[in-house]
This record gives structure tokens, C-alpha cells and sequence, in this order.
């Protein structure tokens, strides 16, 4: 199964690249930056269980580019995340598919500046995570 395209909502500085676990399809989506672009590369885990995300905060260092490993843990439940430029999700930096658990995915944000953002579901907008970009 091909997933549809990853959009990108926002800001030029989130690349969003979707490995789906089951079948190893790579959505279309936007391209990742240039060999030139060297950034380091941090991995982080993301969880949807219970309808909570899980852990409830993350941290990278600025600039850095994350590899976001999302688990949908919940078997028949829809979860898909948005990551947001704020708490009140008015600031939306970018967005993937929705799957149905279980499932995985892995997620590239590349380069953030220093700040806080978020991770929410699109279809339980009450799990939320925090991901805080420091020095």
C-alpha cells in the first residue's frame, strides 16, 4: 500500500519523510536537503497509547535534524500528528498521514531554531507532545 503525499504546511525549515513499518513504502513528500546541508542527526520516540502521547516531552539541539520514530501502540485507532509552532496550534510547521494502528513511522524535521513546539494528533487533538529545542 502507497501512503498519499506528505504535505508540508508551513516552514521551509520541517522536512517530513513517512516510512510506513509494514511494507517499507516511502510517501512523496518534500525533498530532503542537499548532501551539502550537514546537520547532526538525532533520533527520538514518539508512542500513541491510551490516547496519550508518549513521553509527554522531547529536546533537541537547535539546528539538528530529528528522526522522529512514531508507534501507533493502539490496534484499530487512527492517530496522525501535526507538529505546531506553538501550544495554541495556531503556528502549523507541518503534518503526516493519518494510519491506523499498530504502526510506525519516522518523521524527519530538519534545522528548528530554538523554541518550543508541539506534536498533536489530528484525530484526538488532546494528545499532545512537547518538543523543546534548546542550545
Amino acid at each position: 500500500m502507497r501512503l498519499p503525499p506528505t504535505r508540508l504546511v508551513a516552514t521551509a525549515a520541517l522536512v517530513v519523510t513517512v516510512v510506513t513499518a509494514c511494507n517499507g513504502a516511502v510517501a512523496a513528500g518534500p525533498q530532503i536537503p542537499p548532501a551539502s546541508v550537514s546537520r547532526p542527526v538525532i533520533q527520538r520516540t514518539l508512542t500513541a497509547h491510551g490516547i496519550e502521547l508518549k513521553p509527554a516531552d522531547l529536546t533537541a539541539p537547535a539546528g539538528s535534524d530529528i528522526l522522529i520514530a512514531f508507534d501507533n501502540a493502539d490496534p484499530g485507532v487512527p492517530h496522525g500528528l501535526v507538529l505546531y509552532g506553538d501550544a495554541a496550534h495556531t503556528i502549523t510547521l507541518g503534518a503526516a498521514p493519518v494510519v491506523v494502528g499498530p504502526d510506525h513511522q519516522v518523521f524527519r524535521v530538519a534545522g528548528l531554531a530554538l523554541g518550543r513546539y508541539q506534536f498533536s494528533c489530528v484525530v484526538h487533538p488532546m494528545m499532545v507532545a512537547n518538543l523543546v529545542v534548546g542550545s
